[in-house]
């Protein structure tokens, strides 16, 4: 058996007859040349630009020069991190969609060919162009460390960096074309996801820099973002007295990831054969992470991802386990915990619609049945959720506990109950959208719209009244914000997270309520139909 696993993924990762294929059609006539010749001329403009701007601060101070050439060499990073993307979803969103359109995936399929072979095979193509581009580059960040604004240490940390979030967005895009039946909508989708994606890194990467220690020893968020890899790409978290670069734990957490999603992509195209294996990596995944970081970077408050409120890991600790500071270690367990399971709002939409014009697992057969937790039903939507959450807390304070740190569970249950209500309410708009009716895709797409206006405007909205005002964190205004209790900022207290889960619950049995009769006359015309 051994031997079957090792030969089969040799034949995968080496000698795939996918990705040379992909490969060699995107090297194929004059598109690669003309977007090839594009990218390093953008990238040598913006450089000579930049270098003049350098050049011409002649008599400043050496201090100043060496800001701007650090400044020079961030802007050259910036540059490449937006091509890949910009490129990268691109490639892999039309990667299955053009195959379907063609219809030769069945032909594919009909050899022995497993999905995830195939899936592996698109990815890695995609991974090649990836480094294809960086390596077209080396020239311009070389001049850069020739320069002064950077040494090959930085640059090579911060390569690696960009193609391992190349990747996650490839990876995404391969998921999204699997689910998609057209090559526009696939795009838009996938570049939507993305810029959701880099959104919430940024944001967590800030949060890194801002409320993290000084110098190459930062909290690992703050690579998780491919616009600030000249600045997080060189450095360290120390763990148990070892200092891990970054990139190491960024590229692990990503590699995640991409597995996940090409789970994802292959039980669409296996026909739901792979979906309680995504289900069941998931869950142990997420009981593992939340374990691993409840005291990531030292003390109770490690988990927060990004040492949230700027208060230090070895003195919340010290008061964790004289008991003074218990409820403040808790509420900084809950906000870690709510983050790292964020990403599931990626997933919540997909696991929870349901309608007539899917596949056969995806047509409506209850609200809540335990039992098919694993089976990608729509009745098994919200269980996993919970699970998920559940499994996400428990590995927190369980770890956390063997610690040493005492944890006050009254204040830690609230935002359990926060989390709880918060992927309650997003399940129940998702089910009043299935039973509108409109189909899976539009039901997928007014849930990412609804999301988007929850969650992404409120922020706009409110920093626009709060433009200019001393510590906009702090204003009443931003006490309406649905993430407010666990937002890396201000002080959210013990009531704001139960108040705001008990509003969840109430707005997602009102949501649930809308849709019960549509569902079940869904049912009804179903069960006609089958008749």
């Amino acid at each position: 058996m051994l031997q079957n696993w090792i030969r089969q993924t040799r034949r995968t990762y080496f000698g795939n007859a996918a990705a040379q294929r992909d490969f060699r059609v995107q090297l194929r006539g004059n598109r690669s040349i003309i977007v090839f010749g594009l990218y390093l001329a953008i990238l040598i403009g913006v450089a000579y630009i930049q270098y003049r701007g350098v050049e011409s601060q002649a008599g400043v101070s050496l201090s100043t020069i060496q800001y701007s050439l650090k400044s020079f060499y961030s802007t050259i990073m910036a540059l490449l991190a937006g091509m890949v993307v910009l490129i990268t979803p691109a490639l892999a969103a039309t990667a299955i969609i053009v195959e379907r359109q063609r219809r030769s995936l069945d032909l594919v399929f009909s050899a022995p060919v497993e999905p995830r072979y195939y899936l592996v095979g698109k990815l890695m193509a995609v991974y090649r162009y990836i480094w294809m581009l960086l390596i077209l580059a080396l020239p311009v960040a070389a001049a850069c460390v020739v320069l002064g604004g950077a040494n090959w240490l930085d640059v090579l940390s911060a390569f690696i960096l960009l193609s391992f979030h190349g990747l996650a967005y490839a990876a995404v895009g391969l998921y999204v074309s699997t689910i998609s039946t057209k090559l526009i909508g696939a795009i838009g989708r996938t570049y939507i996801t993305v810029m959701v994606i880099v959104f919430v890194t940024s944001v967590w990467a800030g949060a890194g820099f801002a409320f993290g220690t000084q110098g190459r020893e930062r909290p690992f968020t703050v690579a998780m973002s491919p616009f600030m890899v000249a600045d997080g790409g060189n450095t360290y978290t120390v763990l148990s007295g070892f200092q891990v670069p970054n990139w190491v734990l960024v590229g692990a957490l990503i590699l995640v990831f991409v597995r996940m999603c090409l789970l994802g992509a292959g039980s669409v195209l296996s026909d739901g054969r792979e979906i309680k294996n995504l289900r069941m990596s998931w869950t142990v995944i997420m009981a593992v992470i939340g374990f691993a970081l409840s005291n990531f970077g030292g003390g109770a408050t490690g988990a927060t991802f990004f040492m949230t409120r700027g208060l230090n890991p070895g003195a919340i600790s010290a008061q964790a386990v004289s008991g003074t500071g218990a409820s403040v270690a808790a509420g900084d367990l809950g906000t870690g915990a709510f983050w790292l399971l964020f990403p599931f709002i990626f997933s919540i939409f997909g696991v929870s619609a349901f309608g007539t014009d899917g596949h056969g697992w995806q047509r409506p057969n209850g609200w809540f049945t335990p039992k098919e937790v694993f089976s990608g039903t729509p009745a098994g939507a919200l269980p996993f959720a919970l699970l998920l959450t559940t499994v996400t807390f428990v590995g927190q304070y369980v770890n956390t506990s063997l610690s040493g740190s005492a944890v006050n569970v009254v204040a830690y249950l609230p935002y359990y109950f926060y989390s709880v209500g918060f992927w309650t309410l997003l399940w129940a708009a998702t089910r009043l959208a299935s039973s509108i009716g409109g189909g899976l895709k539009a039901t997928q797409t007014t849930c990412v719209l609804f999301c988007i206006i929850l969650l992404v405007a409120p922020v706009v909205f409110f920093s626009l009244i709060n433009a200019g005002i001393d510590k906009p964190f702090e204003q009443p205004v931003w006490n309406f914000y649905i993430l407010r209790p666990v937002l890396p900022v201000g002080t959210p207290t013990f009531l704001s997270a139960l108040v705001y889960g008990v509003l969840f619950f109430f707005a997602a049995a009102a949501l649930y309520a809308l849709s019960i009769n549509r569902t079940k006359q869904m049912t009804r015309t179903l069960e006609v139909d089958v008749a």
